[in-house]
């Protein structure tokens, strides 16, 4: 993990947070399982879902493991779907990488830079400047150098 890059601290261990967001999740699915009941049937990919689809999110922090761990909150159904943010700005073919070749290429993981929230913040686009060339290459990558150097942008 690196420290977010305009040296925001958040309150707690990042992966602390990953870890209730995930539990918090997995009884809101919980929940809306006993008000509705067990599914009565598995569903095809092509129908309509029956309730509420429970998304989990928050996975980027786990960079490596991401796939790891979303195999896992899926088998045991804590949730439908796993969400993916800023994990695939800097890696959109993150998971059919991981389905293909069943690992990640370690220098597209998002390695939480947090580029992609500074900028943002500062009214910039969001985008995965250490990683992407596209957003590296744009005049906003030397703004949010600027930025974070602590000097004022023209």
């Amino acid at each position: 993990m690196y420290p977010p890059s305009d040296g925001y601290q958040p309150p707690e261990d990042p992966l602390v947070g990953v870890a209730r967001q995930m539990h918090v999740v997995r009884r809101v699915k919980e929940h809306l399982r006993q008000i509705r009941g067990p599914k009565s049937e598995v569903r095809s990919p092509k129908s309509e879902p029956s309730g509420p689809i429970v998304v989990g999110s928050a996975y980027s922090y786990l960079q490596e493991f991401l796939p790891l761990v979303a195999q896992a909150v899926l088998r045991v159904a804590w949730v439908d779907v796993v969400g993916l943010g800023r994990a695939v700005l800097s890696y959109p073919t993150m998971l059919a990488d991981a389905v293909q070749t069943g690992r990640l290429d370690p220098r597209r993981i998002c390695r939480t830079f947090s580029d992609c929230t500074t900028a943002p913040r500062n009214g910039l686009i969001s985008g995965c400047y250490p990683l992407d060339p596209y957003y590296a290459g744009r005049p906003e990558a030397q703004q949010l150098k600027t930025l974070k150097r602590g000097t004022p942008a023209n």
